[in-house]
Formats: C-alpha cells, sequence, structure tokens
C-alpha cells in the first residue's frame, strides 16, 4: 500500500544547491492538450469570469433574494464560494503557465474540474429553486426573473468550463531532462 503523504511532503522536493538557493528538484507536469495551451486559458478565463461575474450580479439584484427560501438562498452563497474558490485555483494555474509542478499539479489541475462542476450545479439548483419560487408565488418581479437567469447563465458557463478541463491532459515530464 502507497504510503499517504504528509501535509506538507511536497517542502521534501526542494534542496540547497552550491550558492545556498533552494531549488526544486520533484516532478513536473506538462500540458499534452489537443487545444493550444493559450486557447484554453483564454476561455476557461472567459467562461469562469464571465460565470463569476454574472453571480456577482446575480447577488446585487435589489429585492432579488429578499424574502427567498432557504434553499435558494444557501445554493446561491454556496455558489458563490465554490466560484471564489474556483477563480482563486484558475489564477494560480494561470500562472504556472504548461510545465506544473507535481504539488502545483495536485492542488490546481486536478481540482479544477471538481470545482468548476460544484460551482455549476449549484448554481443550477439555486436558478431552480428561483424558479420555482417564482411559480409558487402570487407575483413574479422582474428581480427574481433576473436572478433566475443569472443562475442559469453562470450554470450553463461553469458546467461548459467543466467539460472543457475533463478534457485536459498532463503527462509526467522525464525526470532525466530536468
Amino acid at each position: 500500500m502507497a504510503k499517504k503523504r504528509e501535509r506538507r511532503s511536497y517542502l521534501n522536493d526542494f534542496q540547497k544547491d552550491l550558492n545556498g538557493e533552494y531549488q526544486y528538484r520533484g516532478a513536473h507536469y506538462h500540458y499534452a492538450g489537443s487545444v493550444e495551451y493559450s486557447k484554453l486559458r483564454r476561455s476557461l478565463w472567459l467562461r469562469c469570469g464571465v460565470g463569476a461575474a454574472l453571480l456577482v450580479i446575480a447577488g446585487c439584484l435589489p429585492g432579488a433574494t429578499m424574502g427567498a427560501a432557504a434553499y435558494v438562498t444557501l445554493s446561491y452563497m454556496l455558489a458563490l464560494a465554490a466560484c471564489g474558490v474556483l477563480i482563486w485555483t484558475l489564477a494560480r494555474w494561470s500562472k504556472s503557465g504548461t510545465q506544473l509542478r507535481a504539488y502545483v499539479y495536485e492542488q490546481t489541475a486536478k481540482r479544477l474540474p471538481g470545482l468548476s462542476a460544484a460551482a455549476g450545479i449549484l448554481s443550477a439548483l439555486g436558478a431552480a429553486g428561483q424558479g420555482i419560487a417564482c411559480l409558487m408565488g402570487s407575483t413574479a418581479q422582474w428581480a427574481q426573473i433576473a436572478f433566475s437567469a443569472c443562475l442559469a447563465g453562470t450554470a450553463a458557463l461553469l458546467l461548459r468550463a467543466f467539460v472543457v478541463l475533463r478534457r485536459t491532459e498532463y503527462r509526467l515530464a522525464d525526470t532525466d531532462k530536468q
């Protein structure tokens, strides 16, 4: 059975060189997808960025969540938190480029599809909940309809980002070339 890695075991991959500075000596992963990396990064930033903006806009609509059911507000708040973590992880992934250190790969590229799916599903649940609340209520206000549309748009964008992220490929680099 493989030994479980400890929380900060990746620090063992750093070693001092002759100048006394730390150098990373661990494994690297290289992007090996069919889509050009810059196109992939641009499309993910557009999808996730616009999705996050729609989520924030939905929360800024006057009276959209006022008096809403708990299942609408809770799913919105969880989607907002998941989208914040998604954007942070996407920024860290983008900063690293096509060659990722092993610990960065574990913390970013492996987590991005799950974060995108979670934020998309929670947004879809919030949109469905708001739609049900509008149908059950006596009057549907424009803010509630716009809130539901923003959440549905966010869900569509983030779930499409999930599909794109699931198709990205990384390969472990040869350690001899480093």
